[in-house]
């Protein structure tokens, strides 16, 4: 079984991630993942081509600069995705291979629904957090401002949107405790199987 974990940026996917590695449950990061295409040498390739030598450091991608580009160009941001989803997609199909006696697996990813990636996964679990605190999460984390933290989001469904697809939605408010919330959500998957 594959469960899903997605949420808008900054709401503490990667923290609700590692509250189910401490349970014993294996998590596959495709935004980790997504990285490695940059490190590749035919990933630099792709990417020298299409964006131009702008976005390197040296022979590096440097994905600030990536991101300044695409997240206010839809049609760059679709070709980037185009290219992104199948590398990582083939990286999963492997990495699940070798995890094949776990109860189940995250897959973790920030647009599962708007890629329509979340139909091939048994659940979903989408982990919500006010936007102001989101916001504020995801400037101190990358060194960004507001505008640029709008501007990632703007490429992501409403939050709303993707709790009413979820089977479980976590509240990453800083009024709730996470930890209870992903106990009592990984103890319902695994009476379900």
């Amino acid at each position: 079984m594959t469960v899903g974990v997605t949420g808008n940026i900054g709401s503490g996917k990667s923290t609700v991630c590692k509250v189910f590695q401490v349970l014993g449950i294996p998590s596959f990061h495709a935004d980790d993942e997504a990285k490695e295409f940059y490190r590749l040498e035919s990933g630099k390739r792709v990417i020298k081509e299409k964006l131009g030598r702008k976005v390197f450091d040296e022979d590096e991608v440097n994905l600030r600069k990536v991101a300044s580009v695409v997240f206010n160009d839809k049609e760059l941001l679709e070709w980037l995705n185009g290219q992104i989803h199948p590398f990582v997609r083939a990286r999963f199909v492997e990495w699940k291979k070798r995890h094949e006696k776990a109860p189940y697996v995250i897959y973790e990813a920030a647009i599962l629904f708007e890629t329509g990636r979340y139909r091939e996964l048994d659940l979903m679990i989408t982990v919500s957090a006010p936007r102001n605190l989101r916001f504020n999460r995801i400037q101190k984390r990358d060194n960004i401002n507001r505008e640029q933290a709008e501007a990632r989001e703007n490429n992501q469904w409403p939050q709303e949107d993707k709790e009413k697809l979820s089977d479980f939605v976590i509240n990453n408010n800083d009024k709730q405790l996470v930890v209870p919330q992903v106990i009592e959500i990984h103890k319902q998957i695994i009476n379900s199987k």
